[in-house]
């Protein structure tokens, strides 16, 4: 006889206890009873009775014990990825919470793409955080797909993005900065700082490839339409930018990104650009949030304020 899950969840709720489920994650990870007893702090007996007591209540085993330890069921290992999510979630809640006693008045979840951070993101929260000093403000970097999805999910309160092909139900966008495609190097680069510099010229250098099946790889395509594309590429893909900068360092690298990605660098000397206009439009940066998620006065419509008192779109940044 199946039972529902309205009543299941009532019955873990009412008779399973946070330290179970936090023993059945550790048992999975160190592969064995004793091992994650240890790691919650249990002794190996009690271990064993709230793991037995947890499986009788879930009505199927979670683990096989073997000579060497244990390991997840079929059941376990469906049920693990929900337990990873579910004690993730209360470790966030203790953060919350933490940073609650230690005098924070609340949270703004930032998620971005990297030019809403170089850009929009990187002046906002520096005026933001001394307007509002007791907000934790968390900033998340995601790619475009991962931005909504996690607007959705409430996992963030905001985005600073493009604006996405489809507008999902329930969600507002506004632009406001032009961006434009800039190629960078660092200063000691043959290239750093010339103009008039020819595509031939620049496929002779070393470039850093762009991420595959994304609008980057598209437009370095189109780059070179009607000339030979370069033939020394550095397939290293990541969207980390310590890892670029040290990749354009170390191998005298030229790579085609958007200006308000490395727009920081550039104005610090940390990065040098190749004068001139270079591959297909940018769509402009702006903000992404919940329909209504503003109408109400607090710190993330302040937020969005003080994102749109940075607006731009008046045209491309010149790159002389």
């Amino acid at each position: 006889m199946s039972t529902s899950p309205t009543v299941l969840l009532a019955r873990v709720f009412a008779r399973s206890r946070l330290r179970q489920w936090q023993l059945v994650q550790e048992i999975a990870a160190l592969g064995s009873l004793q091992r994650g007893a240890d790691a919650v702090g249990m002794s190996q007996p009690a271990a064993t009775h709230a793991l037995s007591e947890l499986e009788r209540l879930l009505g199927f085993p979670l683990f096989e014990r073997h000579a060497k330890g244990a390991r997840l069921t079929p059941a376990g290992e469906a049920v693990l990825p929900r337990v990873h999510v579910a004690m993730h979630a209360f470790g966030e809640c203790a953060e919350v919470i933490s940073d609650m006693l230690s005098g924070s008045s609340g949270e703004l979840r930032i998620g971005a793409i990297g030019a809403g951070i170089g850009s929009l993101i990187s002046y906002a929260t520096a005026t933001f955080s001394r307007t509002y000093p007791s907000v934790v403000i968390s900033v998340f970097q995601q790619s475009p797909e991962l931005l909504l999805q996690s607007l959705n999910d409430r996992a963030i309160d905001i985005a600073v993005a493009r604006r996405p092909r489809q507008l999902p139900a329930d969600t507002d966008f506004e632009d406001l900065l032009t961006d434009r495609y800039a190629i960078v190097c660092t200063p000691g680069h043959p290239l750093a700082g010339r103009s008039g510099v020819t595509r031939e010229q620049l496929a002779r250098h070393v470039w850093l490839a762009a991420p595959k099946s994304t609008i980057a790889e598209r437009d370095f395509h189109a780059l070179w339409l009607g000339t030979v594309p370069p033939s020394s590429l550095c397939w290293v893909q990541s969207r980390s930018m310590i890892l670029t900068l040290s990749l354009l360092e170390q191998r005298e690298a030229l790579v085609m990104i958007p200006y308000n990605t490395v727009r920081p660098m550039l104005a610090a000397g940390t990065l040098a650009e190749v004068s001139g206009r270079w591959g297909p439009p940018v769509e402009p940066l702006g903000i992404l949030y919940r329909t209504g998620a503003l109408e109400q006065r607090g710190p993330l419509a302040d937020f969005a304020d003080e994102l749109r008192r940075l607006a731009d779109l008046s045209g491309a940044p010149s790159s002389t």
